[in-house]
């Protein structure tokens, strides 16, 4: 499957996508918005959940609006999808809280730009100057960590020279609020979260269900330092995760499906290693002594990790799962 083509979808999915489509449509008014604002701002934020019932005169005032036939127009193509109407009130639901909060987030707002912002991390592979890019074309809305010395962990068109990852930005919010550093700090634990969700096979996108499978290079040979000429990684294996419903489809590391096992991330804080942080690099870099394909039908991975004199065999499935570590 081409990773650019859509997941296969569950039966319900497209009618779902029909019905999705039509309740976006209700929001695109300003007038809505400030509804849905104003019941968000509403909530008891001291009581779990934090429902409270907002009257309608009461929303009515606090959204600005005289005409009371006017407001109460919009306020009802609001009703179901994003609002619920109670004997008490009206209450916000979910999913017009994501709307506003994407808002509050910055989502839809001017973000900032990062073009090769040095960071104090040396590139695991080479020691040399890495830099940070964000919002910079061709790689728009993704962070892009890249080493200024080296082609990194993967070359080939389409990506940025000397790449060690691209992710997922935080929204602009959080950028803004923070300094360059700050943000390369930060999204390790953002997309730390992504990445802890992919594996165990929920999308964090839409939380629909993922799938994964291995993506193994054949003719793998990186050479001393460089990428692979077969694949364009330094990796020998990836793993290819897929949503059923939103089509999400990133490929990661084979690192990042064991380092979450318990006897794993001890091995590694044991000897001095976050494999969560800004040097996770140096864990596929400098700890994975062998990779071998078991069998492959099913397929099984066995991954020897060596620190000093200590070591740990991890062996995975096909869907990434860990099934033993000793």
């Amino acid at each position: 499957m081409n990773p650019n083509e859509r997941a296969t979808q569950h039966p319900d999915v497209d009618s779902d996508r029909t019905l999705s489509k039509a309740a976006l449509a209700a929001v695109g008014d300003e007038t809505r918005l400030r509804i849905l604002e104003a019941l968000y701002l509403a909530r008891d934020t001291d009581r779990h959940p934090d429902v409270r019932p907002t009257p309608f005169s009461e929303l009515r005032k606090r959204v600005g609006m005289a005409d009371g036939s006017q407001f109460n127009y919009h306020l009802k193509q609001l009703v179901g999808p994003f609002v619920t109407q109670t004997e008490d009130g009206y209450v916000l639901r979910r999913a017009g809280e994501r709307i506003v909060t994407a808002v509050l987030a910055g989502e839809y707002a001017d973000a900032v730009v990062y073009d090769a912002e040095p960071i104090p991390t040396p590139c695991a592979i080479c020691g040399g100057d890495v830099v940070l890019d964000y919002n910079v074309e061709p790689y728009l809305d993704y962070l892009v960590v890249r080493c200024t010395n080296c082609e990194g962990v993967m070359s080939g068109t389409g990506r940025p020279p000397g790449m060690l990852s691209l992710t997922d930005a935080m929204p602009p919010i959080g950028m803004q609020t923070r300094d360059p550093i700050e943000t390369y700090l930060a999204t390790f634990s953002f997309v730390g979260n992504q990445f802890r969700t992919i594996v165990d096979g929920v999308c964090p996108h839409c939380a629909g269900r993922m799938t994964a499978e291995p993506q193994v290079c054949d003719d793998h040979d990186p050479g001393d330092g460089t990428v692979c000429e077969s694949c364009q990684t330094i990796f020998f294996v990836w793993y290819r995760h897929r949503c059923a419903v939103c089509g999400f489809s990133p490929r990661i590391f084979l690192d990042r499906h064991f380092v979450v096992h318990p006897t794993v991330t001890a091995f590694y804080h044991d000897h001095g290693y976050d494999p969560f942080g800004p040097e996770w690099l140096r864990v596929a870099t400098e700890t994975i002594a062998a990779q071998t394909v078991v069998t492959e039908d099913p397929f099984e991975l066995e991954v020897q990790l060596e620190i000093d004199d200590d070591a740990l065999t991890v062996t995975l499935d096909g869907n990434g799962d860990v099934l033993s570590v000793t």
